[in-house]
């Protein structure tokens, strides 16, 4: 039969490309995930833990300020002790910059990463129905189905969902707490010495969220309602706890 007699009419608007499409996907999939309270007390928790972090490294850079930085006002009203201990302190990064700042950095990063894989944990548990369970419950992978997407599209969407909030809890705060803290130190000797501590605790922190949004994706795939999806994720998480614990 002819188009014509079917009086079919060829899309004369403007198309958008396929990576519009899938960022539509996760658009809409962190707009639902983001009505969920736990997950934005657990992203706050994050970025308070962060705001700490550049407060401690803020503290760090005035020890190495010329006088003392802040700590040169309050001298006085210390006890003498607490002032020598910040003197020999303050000495002792200045004589060894490279070790104290990477050390300094390194350690609270690493503190920061056993905090944030729990939050992330709590996190995945919090949105974990939304990605592909919820399709599933409400039959919405039908529509999907029949767009202009691939099986690869829907799930490179999905997977932009879990990974933007894994970064979002994790990778962003710690970007921000080492520019904040380098930023307001006296000299870019903190910018140069802790860089080598930000890449490793990106290179943890990315690992990471890649890893658990695969983990979450598989997990949500398997359950046909929202509910069982979380209660399936808590076992996962409670499994690998165990076996780690077991191999360890």
């Amino acid at each position: 039969m002819s188009l014509k007699v079917n009086s079919y009419q060829h899309w004369q608007g403007r198309s958008i490309g396929i990576w519009s499409r899938r960022f539509v996907i996760t658009r809409y999939g962190l707009r639902l995930c983001l009505q969920s309270k736990i997950l934005k007390l657990v992203l706050a928790i994050a970025w308070g833990y962060g705001l700490g972090m550049a407060v401690i490294f803020f503290l760090a850079g005035q020890l190495l300020s010329p006088g003392g930085g802040i700590f040169a006002g309050f001298a006085a009203t210390l006890p003498n002790q607490l002032v020598t201990a910040i003197d020999g302190v303050a000495a002792w990064m200045l004589l060894y910059p490279e070790i104290c700042i990477d050390g300094l950095y390194r350690s609270f990063f690493h503190i920061a990463t056993n905090i944030y894989l729990f939050a992330s944990f709590i996190a995945i548990a919090a949105f974990v129905p939304k990605l592909i369970a919820h399709d599933l419950s409400s039959q919405a992978i039908i529509i999907y189905n029949s767009k202009a997407l691939t099986r690869f599209d829907y799930l490179l969407g999905k997977f932009g969902v879990a990974f933007t909030i894994l970064c979002a809890l994790w990778v962003l705060p710690i970007i921000g707490a080492w520019f904040i803290g380098s930023l307001m130190s006296p000299g870019w000797v903190f910018f140069t010495h802790s860089f080598s501590a930000l890449l490793r605790a990106l290179s943890v922190g990315l690992i990471a969220a890649s890893s658990l949004s695969l983990a979450a994706l598989a997990i949500s795939a398997l359950a046909k309602k929202t509910s069982t999806a979380t209660i399936f994720w808590i076992f996962a998480w409670i499994s690998s706890d165990i076996i780690s614990g077991a191999v360890q």
